[in-house]
């Protein structure tokens, strides 16, 4: 299994001195975090998940989220989770809520990563939160009013080569009764 945990903070490559400060800038596959990953704290990673989510917000008038090193550290875990068993499945956990995403190959960057929750907007009309909007739970979770932290972690089945995406989210939405947005 190969992790890959998304920090937000100033990477420092292995050979290069404590000062230096690297600078990574772009859209990055899967295996683009990976490598950069190996070599280095990878902040423009991170970012790039961090402002997929906080685009959708936007649209809506949420507030935009901010990274969790805490979650980030469950999602890691849970990733690996995934890819050690080859499982697709949410976690148990009630206190953060929590999106997946797995797929093959290394094409995807994280932008269409989350995408793939965010075009579930199509079908969001706003209401309060009930059975009948588990079709757009993942887009409602991503926007929802209340969440302010979020944090993300990758990780890879050698077995299969499938890459998961795992991120959390606190407070929790997709509460019954509750509207997602303002």
């Amino acid at each position: 299994m190969i992790s890959v945990s998304l920090l937000i903070q100033i990477g420092v490559a292995q050979d290069q001195s404590p000062n230096a400060i690297e600078d990574i800038t772009g859209v990055f596959s899967i295996e683009k975090f990976i490598e950069l990953w190996g070599n280095s704290s990878c902040s423009a990673c991170a970012q790039e998940l961090l402002d997929a989510h906080n685009e959708y917000r936007r649209e809506v008038g949420s507030p935009d989220l901010i990274w969790s090193y805490e979650l980030e550290s469950g999602a890691q875990k849970w990733a690996d989770y995934l890819a050690s068993n080859g499982l697709f499945e949410h976690s148990i956990g009630k206190e953060y809520g929590e999106n997946i995403w797995w797929g093959w190959g290394n094409t995807y960057t994280s932008t269409q990563m989350v995408g793939y929750w965010g075009a579930e907007k199509a079908k969001f009309k706003n209401g309060p939160f009930s059975d009948t909007m588990n079709e757009v739970g993942h887009y409602t979770q991503i926007i929802w009013k209340d969440t302010d932290e979020v944090g993300c972690a990758v990780s890879q089945d050698e077995n299969n080569g499938a890459y998961y995406l795992v991120c959390r989210y606190y407070p929790p939405g997709n509460v019954y009764g509750e509207y997602p947005i303002y």
